[in-house]
């Protein structure tokens, strides 16, 4: 390997060590990075063994309402269980799918080239990809556990038993339309590819797989197929934001120039074995491009973002794989990797010439990474999390909360009569600025077993149906004996993220609660209120 590979494969590890570093840190940092995150933990720790339904079909238990599919809860509820710690359990999830993932598709780069220098190289750039996304690639939500199934996804239709490979492909996209319902369609340009080397007959084979993958959790009592369509109806309400869709137009370039250089200089190489490849394997291409266009479609919807795009990263750097293959052609050949070496004595040429143009596009694209990245960072986009990674007070803030919130249960007196002695908790919601931060330790509460009647990021979804929201089913001092809410704030009035900014829950809400609860005692982070036919006040 001559210095310019030298140089590609250390820029390929600074970008597979930073993003892995990035990993790390999350998992340390004691807390969240996304408002989002906590209230799907909270869903995760009720999943297995609690009597939660997770898609209500009630108006009157809609806080509970959210729209990802059942199957994004199965790792995290897992994790949840095996480490006790509902924080950290929903954070591996992702952590782990989107590690995963990368390693998947550094196996089938090595397994279809048999050159580890390629497979450094694709999984570099593949990290680069995800640092350039942001923290969304590995916060805690569906986007980061996606990562591996559509990587096994790659690794299916590389397969030699087209039989398996049908198999094992319905399993992958059942599984990624389990988390995300649309999340399947990114897979799809694979499903072409299998189509048109296996037929039809294991089409429908891995047709009927995903089926029965995606509606498997379905079977759970407390998973509804009808409320789960009725929550789906809550985000197809939100429309496309024209300002989400100008800045993902960014976005879709970056990741599509290096395919765009490696065909050019493939054409300019290797223009043979590149019309090979494009008519021998049509049906992928063919279908990329749209499916590339509708994912744009749902990644511009008000709420969304990025974050949808990262499903597409396996299938994208798979066919940037491939068009490398064909720079690679003799080079692949000898190595077992089943191309064809044209006809003629000129093979070491070509070899020269590959070697040469994959330099080129690589060294093109190690540039435009460069200056990208460097000046993502002198924005603060890329990588905004590192801004709260390196700030201590941040760190020690989140921890006082997090300990604050067991303290304060700890700080209730025993409860006289019959019923349990411990006291029913909930976690509300505030008005104010550090809101979010304090509640934010609310999968601590869910883990230990007290109640969860409101959420205000699923509010937020529903806010169609607040008005119809019933007060007596979530403030019954039957179902709750105390509220936290975040000190100094007005309860439950908070406003929508959404473009509108409304209200949360209605005023009507907001008073009723002031109307039958009272003030008891207060913590440094958060208000005790108890209601007012309470005898029982805490020390």
């Amino acid at each position: 390997m001559g210095g310019g590979t030298w140089i590609l494969l250390i820029f390929a590890g600074a970008g597979i060590a930073g993003y892995l570093v990035t990993l790390v840190t999350y998992l340390a940092f004691p807390g969240f990075l996304d408002h989002v995150e906590p209230a799907l933990a909270c869903v995760a720790a009720l999943f297995f063994g609690g009597d939660l339904q997770i898609y209500p079909l009630d108006p009157n238990i809609a806080p509970h309402a959210q729209h990802y599919g059942p199957m994004f809860f199965v790792l995290p509820a897992t994790l949840i269980g095996l480490t006790g710690d509902a924080i950290l359990g929903s954070k591996l999830a992702s952590a782990f799918g989107v590690a995963a993932g990368l390693a998947v598709m550094s196996w089938v780069a090595m397994r279809e080239t048999r050159r580890w220098d390629i497979a450094v190289l694709l999984t570099g750039l593949l990290a680069w990809w995800l640092l350039r996304l942001g923290y969304v690639t590995y916060w805690a939500r569906p986007d980061g556990q996606i990562l591996l199934p559509a990587a096994l996804a790659v690794w299916s239709v590389t397969l030699r038993s087209h039989r398996w490979s049908a198999i094992l492909l319905g399993v992958c996209m059942g599984i990624t339309a389990g988390v995300k319902i649309n999340a399947f369609l990114a897979l799809l340009p694979l499903a072409a590819m299998l189509w048109h080397r296996a037929g039809f007959a294991n089409l429908v084979i891995s047709g009927v797989t995903t089926v029965l993958i995606t509606f498997a959790p379905f079977v759970l009592p407390q998973v509804s197929l009808q409320g789960y369509v009725h929550c789906l109806s809550f985000a197809a309400q939100h429309g496309i934001s024209a300002e989400i869709l100008l800045r993902l137009t960014w976005v879709l370039p970056v990741l599509l120039l290096p395919l765009a250089v490696v065909c050019a200089a493939s054409y300019w190489v290797r223009r043979v074995e590149l019309r090979h490849e494009l008519r021998g394997h049509w049906a992928f291409w063919l279908v990329l491009l749209p499916c590339l266009s509708v994912e744009m479609v749902f990644a511009s919807k008000s709420g969304s973002g990025s974050s949808q795009l990262i499903v597409l990263l396996p299938v994208l750097g798979y066919a940037l794989l491939r068009l490398a293959m064909v720079l690679l052609h003799p080079e692949v050949q000898e190595r077992g990797g089943g191309a064809q070496v044209g006809k003629g004595g000129s093979g070491g040429v070509e070899r020269t010439q590959a070697h040469g143009g994959l330099r080129t596009v690589f060294i093109l694209a190690l540039m435009f990474y460069l200056g990208f990245i460097v000046e993502g960072v002198r924005r603060h986009q890329f990588f905004v999390p590192w801004a709260l990674f390196r700030d201590a007070t941040e760190w020690r803030a989140r921890r006082l909360v997090r300990t604050e919130l067991h303290e304060v249960l700890e700080s209730f007196p025993p409860r006289a009569g019959p019923e349990s002695s411990e006291w029913r908790v909930a976690m509300g919601f505030g008005s104010g600025s550090w809101s979010e931060l304090k509640t934010s330790v609310r999968p601590d509460l869910i883990r230990l077993g007290h109640p969860y009647l409101v959420e205000a990021v699923f509010l937020m979804d529903v806010r169609a149906d607040v008005e119809e929201l019933n007060p007596a089913q979530v403030l019954d001092p039957a179902k709750v004996d105390a509220w936290l809410i975040p000190r100094g704030n007005t309860p439950f009035l908070g406003r929508n993220y959404y473009p509108d900014r409304e209200l949360i829950l209605p005023k009507s809400f907001v008073q009723r609660f002031i109307t039958e609860w009272q003030l008891a005692g207060r913590s440094d982070s958060f208000d005790i209120w108890i209601p007012k036919s309470h005898g029982e006040v805490p020390e």
